[in-house]
């Protein structure tokens, strides 16, 4: 989770993806280590595993992680899986400056020692006991923080000191060394072997930039209808955003088989109903769908690919951003009109570290103030989710049957040039995971079809489209709407109707549950209600609330709250 250096050669079909991230230790290869002394103990490098046999007594060879290659922090944490195979001496070296100068961890004799090395005299030496089982794995952890020197081996601190040699001169490379004293052969196996500075936290997560070929000049969306440069070398930033985010999670291949890239999962969104909003917006609830799909085919006993819940987060962003972190979850950071993945976090300047798809910039400071995440949390259970989009003209007030506010709203738009392209931003009203139940939507100020979207989404985040047209409403420019949601079946929308709750009143008299007066003033107020605006309707709708409330008896109180019900639609 920490600051790893690592190389990633990543080849899809056959283009580059990525090429050196300079974020993690890892990945070994032959040219990343050097060998020192001397050079008939055996070092083998394969597979990132590394294997020191040494069948010569007295014979000292170390295998030093490449400084030209690889600096190692002053402050540091040096991890990996130790597998003693046969032998009495195994070691471990930090702080090496050469063959006089270093720090070692000596396994032997059933103990730990730790020492130092100054013109190849020990000066310190701090020892614990701790016998070794051969072929046993061990979880390994060295840590330097200024003068404190910790050794955990499988989580529990053996060693753990104030190293009063510490000076200028403490710092250096990591490695191993060979050093078999009257028992031979010494065979030690070293995998996963990390390297990290605690001031830094960085994910690995590939950096692929959306100009890059073969995708770069490819249409985005249906660009080609509003932008005179239709590409998503132009407009593809979210796009490459969601992609880099995907394949951290090891969601690589799509659905028909090919890598998932921009060029991949833009074809994609294009295919589903819902892909993309307005002009250009990803809907980032179809990409949990892609996510799903994906997850559920290439899925395996060894391998369980997860879905991931989107949500979106604008207040306090910065805390939970470093709670994603910790977590080891990447997250999309909304910027004026840009879109970047931050993937770790530096303590030392205090900011956090992106992959831009567009720009060089490498750090969240370079670019104007952010304004929110994108979070895609890996989950198996629930997508589900309400989205209406709508242009920013169309209010909207969406409550529960309980009649209490629910959702957050937010905005999205594209940044575009005024002179060239005519591009408005869109509105989003959403419940992440929303309760079964009915909920109730007023929409105010829509005027042609396409100004308000109605998206519901199954626990599988599969989609119904629910948005009424303008000529199936009586006012389009302002609905009121029912939506009855179950996330396993679906929803239905219902928009409310004075014709349908006469028809249930008049039922409820002739089933003689209450009297005529009563039942003559509610049917003079409903067709008043009727002949009037819409936004006199909740006046109107309180009063007959009212009425029917004092009508209320044992005989009548369920279909009293029937009719009280349709009247919060």
């Amino acid at each position: 989770m920490k600051h790893w250096t690592w190389f990633v050669l990543l080849t899809v079909g056959s283009f580059l993806l990525a090429a050196k991230v300079p974020t993690r230790l890892s990945a070994w290869t032959e040219e990343d280590w050097q060998t020192v002394g001397d050079s008939n103990q055996q070092w083998t490098i394969k597979n990132e595993q590394i294997t020191g046999l040494a069948d010569e007594q007295n014979r000292v060879s170390w295998l030093i992680l490449n400084e030209n290659l690889h600096q190692v922090s002053d402050n540091f944490i040096f991890q990996l899986e130790f597998t003693p195979l046969q032998g009495a001496d195994h070691n471990l070296v930090w702080n090496f400056l050469d063959y006089k100068n270093y720090y070692q961890a000596h396994f032997n004799g059933g103990a730990l020692w730790v020492t130092r090395f100054i013109d190849n005299q020990g000066i310190l030496s701090v020892a614990k006991n701790f016998p070794l089982t051969w072929d046993q794995t061990y979880a390994l952890k060295i840590s330097q923080l200024d003068r404190q020197i910790s050794v955990n081996i499988d989580g529990v601190p053996i060693i753990t000191f104030a190293d009063w040699t510490h000076n200028s001169l403490s710092h250096g490379q990591v490695g191993f060394k060979l050093a078999p004293g009257s028992i031979t052969p010494v065979e030690s196996q070293f995998n996963k072997v990390k390297v990290s500075d605690p001031a830094l936290t960085v994910l690995p997560v590939e950096l692929i930039k959306q100009t890059s070929s073969p995708w770069g000049d490819l249409i985005y969306d249906s660009a080609q209808q509003w932008s005179g440069q239709p590409t998503i070398s132009r407009w593809g930033c979210a796009l490459t955003s969601l992609t880099m985010v995907m394949r951290s999670y090891g969601l690589v291949t799509m659905p028909d088989g090919s890598s998932v890239t921009p060029a991949a999962v833009n074809a994609w969104l294009l295919s589903e109903p819902d892909g993309y909003i307005g002009q250009g917006l990803l809907n980032w609830w179809a990409g949990t769908r892609l996510i799903a799909q994906i997850s559920e085919q290439y899925s395996t006993a060894a391998q369980l690919l997860p879905k991931l819940e989107f949500s979106y987060q604008a207040i306090d962003w910065q805390t939970r951003l470093r709670q994603e972190l910790d977590q080891q979850h990447p997250a999309i950071v909304q910027l004026p009109g840009h879109f970047v993945v931050v993937h770790g976090f530096s303590s030392a300047n205090n900011d956090f570290l992106i992959h831009d798809p567009f720009y060089d910039f490498t750090q969240l400071g370079q670019h104007p103030p952010a304004l929110s995440l994108r979070l895609f949390t890996p989950s198996q259970t629930d997508l589900s989710a309400i989205v209406i989009a709508h242009r920013p003209n169309v209010t909207i007030a969406l409550t529960n049957q309980a009649n209490q506010p629910v959702g957050q709203t937010w905005t999205e738009w594209l940044e575009s040039d005024p002179e060239e392209e005519r591009i408005t931003a869109w509105q989003f009203t959403v419940i992440n995971q929303p309760a079964d139940g009915t909920y109730h939507l007023l929409l105010e100020g829509a005027q042609a079809d396409g100004d308000v979207q109605i998206l519901a989404y199954n626990q599988s985040a599969k989609v119904q489209t629910l948005t009424p047209a303008k000529s199936e409403v009586n006012d389009f420019a302002q609905l009121n709407l029912k939506l009855q949601f179950n996330k396993t079946t679906g929803a239905t929308l219902d928009q409310f109707s004075w014709d349908t709750f006469l028809t249930q009143l008049s039922a409820t008299y002739h089933d003689q549950l209450i009297d005529q007066p009563t039942f003559t003033r509610l049917q003079m107020l409903v067709k008043l209600a009727g002949k009037t605006d819409q936004t006199s309707w909740p006046r109107y709708k309180t009063y007959l609330k009212n009425i029917l409330a004092l009508t209320k008896n044992q005989t009548n109180l369920e279909k009293i709250n029937e009719l009280q019900v349709i009247l919060q639609e």
